[in-house]
């Protein structure tokens, strides 16, 4: 499998909630990403393209990893869950647990436990700032509601990337295209509020990282992908943790052209990006459409890297 970088830069801000309207989280998991995929392929070719992508996923030519920020030439990775031994002050350990992300370049000295938690932290403080937009939602009762919504807004020469893997250089034209199209559309929520509009561009994959994900010999590997074992393998794949983090995944259904009561997701307890497990899983990709018109599906099928 060949791998490429796709990088991501908001126009506005992005809305990823969490559960609640005002949360703002600036990662966007891989599940929220092929199911955006998933309606733009829809609008583009119909059921066919659906079809298309699942069958690409289901048949192990296409994988993706979560959305994770960069900074310009920094690239950050999820935080594994792993113990790591501070060789300063133990008032580091704090610190430590702060941390969302750890930069590429500074991956190994964090490994190590020789790195400087403060200094990461400002350094992952100053890729985005969180905000709120304060509106009015209209109701002809003259009760209007007051809400307030969640977004991330990226300073300049920063924003998301995601990691996708694919087997023919076609597939990967494909996916190319579909961004052409879903740049305008956007990813999350509110899009009609302006939010989730970007642009975007694909580079080679970082030696380091590159080197990581084709790894077969290390000790331990850990998710770039939130994800969740085939019923098959989940129990051989539990056998093999070393740290993980549970994630329950739920949301709405959006389904266009549609008009109809929004239905809940049915949820799905995945393994978060950053856990850390001796043997990789395959994954799967779930159904989460109950009593709904046609299926739903959520991504769950993860990229590694060698730790």
């Amino acid at each position: 499998m060949d791998y490429k970088l796709f990088r991501i830069q908001f126009e506005t801000g992005v809305h990823i909630g969490n559960g609640r309207l005002t949360d703002a989280s600036n990662t966007i998991t891989a599940d929220v990403m092929f199911s955006a995929m998933c309606q733009e392929i829809h609008r583009m070719k119909g059921d066919k393209g659906i079809r298309q992508l699942l069958d690409w996923v289901n048949e192990n030519h296409l994988r993706l990893s979560d959305a994770f920020p960069f900074d310009r030439s920094d690239y950050y990775l999820p935080k594994p869950y792993l113990t790591i031994e501070s060789t300063k002050d133990s008032d580091n350990k704090k610190e430590y647990k702060n941390l969302n992300y750890i930069p590429l370049l500074k991956w190994k000295e964090y490994l190590s436990g020789s790195s400087n938690p403060k200094e990461l932290k400002k350094m992952q403080n100053e890729i985005s700032k969180k905000g709120q937009r304060t509106a009015i939602g209209y109701n002809p009762d003259g009760e209007h509601d007051i809400y307030n919504t969640g977004y991330q807004r990226f300073q300049e020469g920063a924003g998301l990337y995601f990691v996708l893997g694919y087997s023919e250089k076609s597939i990967l034209d494909s996916v190319e295209n579909l961004f052409q199209s879903l740049q305008y559309t956007g990813i999350g929520g509110k899009k009609s509020a302006g939010f989730g509009s970007f642009s975007f561009d694909t580079i080679t994959v970082p030696d380091e990282l590159q080197e990581k994900i084709e790894s077969e010999s290390e000790e331990v590997y850990m998710t770039l992908t939130t994800s969740i074992p085939d019923d098959s393998e989940l129990h051989d794949a539990m056998g093999t943790v070393v740290g993980y983090k549970l994630i329950r995944r739920g949301g709405y259904i959006q389904s266009e052209g549609v008009n109809r009561q929004p239905l809940r997701k049915r949820d799905a307890y995945l393994i978060g990006a950053g856990s850390v497990f001796r043997s990789p899983y395959v994954g799967t990709v779930l159904q989460v459409g109950d009593h709904w018109s046609h299926p739903v599906y959520k991504y769950a099928k993860p990229i590694w890297i060698g730790v």
